[in-house]
């Protein structure tokens, strides 16, 4: 069977809804199916006890067998088969990236960017610019009980804490998402980022991507925090006009202009194709935002490109800001689906040392943008969502890099914070 699926509609809200609606009835299918076939189970075997001469008991247990059996394992196997073709296939893509939630439950919070904050998501008080204050907990990767106040007014509860001398990593559940406090002392030299070892040939998850940075920098024993970065190009799927102006974007990430902790990984200003921003931290460690240019012109984006060139040591490239300058941007519009609710990855910067990450479920343009007001945000930017986020941890006393959340897409590179 062919779907017909169009790029562009993953992120169509009616489709998102229609995908989430399907995987409820399955997961409903899942839990209600087995009870009433372990009733009607129960029932048969009753019968047949009460008259063992009754020819229709085998069959009819045998029944109630095998419905016990499909109901509670057919949306298990649905789910295994799109989790293993992963984006291979355009509805695969679009069903992994489904959010669970009908778009239209995501409830909304006007942003005023001249209006005082009100309350914060997680204390901005626990850090003072530079340097962070003491917190009650020492032990590493704490999973205590917190309850810092969330927009919504419930409560959320840290799931790994720890801290070293250059390093300190808080992160927080909140509802469908996490919120991840990161403190560097030096963040243009300690944020990085990897790219895939067949750059351009194949893809793998941020988990895979990770351990193998991990592994090529003797990082075995130190502190990492690690999400996905930028978006990716990929034949027949994602961006398909780039990749037939140009075969080489194919299995690499988006933007003419790739860096990559120092070295320049490409810099295709004469195939220009769409208009991308890019984020990174200069040697003040300040967060900046490049607008690419407007142009496919190639004199214009080799200027634009060397602009961005010595400034950061790696470019994240993504579709439009969410907060400039301390203030909601008022450039959002090619950011994918902004007033749904979908999977979502943003980071921000609050002063030269403090940063936030924000992974998770059922998240708008508009709820980002309010988590990063409430913190006091400077520089916030969205990246590659849907199945792509990915929240990853490993402790310095630790050669396992956990997933806190995501990681199920395969992806070009990925982003990281350490000592």
């Amino acid at each position: 069977m062919n779907f017909l699926v169009s790029v562009s509609s993953c992120n169509d809200p009616a489709l998102v809804s229609i995908l989430s609606i399907v995987r409820r009835i399955l997961s409903l299918i899942q839990i209600i199916g087995p009870i009433v076939a372990l009733v009607s189970l129960s029932i048969h075997l009753v019968r047949l006890m009460k008259n063992p001469d009754d020819k229709k008991g085998l069959p009819r247990i045998k029944n109630s067998l095998l419905a016990l059996v499909l109901l509670f394992f057919v949306p298990v196997f649905v789910n295994a088969v799109f989790g293993w073709l992963d984006n291979t296939t355009t509805f695969s893509s679009c069903w992994n990236s489904a959010d669970y939630k009908h778009s239209s439950q995501t409830q909304y919070v006007p942003v005023d960017p001249s209006s005082k904050p009100s309350s914060v998501i997680i204390n901005p008080g626990d850090y003072e610019k530079g340097t962070p204050k003491p917190t009650p907990s020492t032990s590493p990767s704490s999973t205590s009980s917190y309850s810092p106040t969330d927009v919504d007014g419930t409560s959320g509860s840290l799931v790994k804490k720890e801290e070293t001398e250059t390093l300190k990593v808080a992160i927080y559940k909140n509802k469908t998402y996490y919120i991840t406090r990161i403190w560097a002392k030096n963040p243009y030299m300690q944020l990085n980022k990897y790219d895939s070892p067949n750059y351009g040939k194949s893809l793998e998850k941020p988990g895979s991507l990770l351990q193998k940075a991990a592994t090529q920098d003797n990082l075995g024993n130190k502190l990492i925090v690690g999400f996905n970065a930028s978006g990716f190009y990929l034949k027949g799927t994602y961006d398909v006009a780039s990749v037939n102006a140009y075969p080489a974007y194919d299995r690499t990430s988006v933007g003419t202009l790739v860096i990559t902790n120092g070295r320049v990984v490409r810099n295709a200003y004469s195939h220009a194709v769409k208009t991308w921003y890019i984020a990174g931290v200069d040697s003040s460690n300040q967060m900046r935002i490049f607008e690419d240019a407007k142009s496919s012109d190639a004199s214009a984006k080799k200027a634009w490109s060397e602009t961005v060139i010595g400034k950061i040591r790696n470019t994240f490239t993504f579709a439009s800001p969410l907060v400039e300058n301390g203030q909601a941007s008022s450039n959002t519009t090619s950011m994918p689906s902004p007033g749904s609710g979908v999977k979502r990855q943003a980071m921000c910067q609050i002063d030269d040392n403090n940063f936030i990450l924000i992974t998770g479920e059922g998240l708008s343009r508009n709820d980002l943008i309010t988590i990063m007001l409430q913190n006091k945000c400077k520089t916030g930017t969205n990246f590659d969502g849907g199945g792509s986020i990915a929240l990853l941890f490993k402790s310095k006393n630790s050669q396992t890099i956990e997933t806190i959340t995501g990681n199920r897409r395969a992806l070009s590179e990925v982003g990281y914070f350490t000592e």
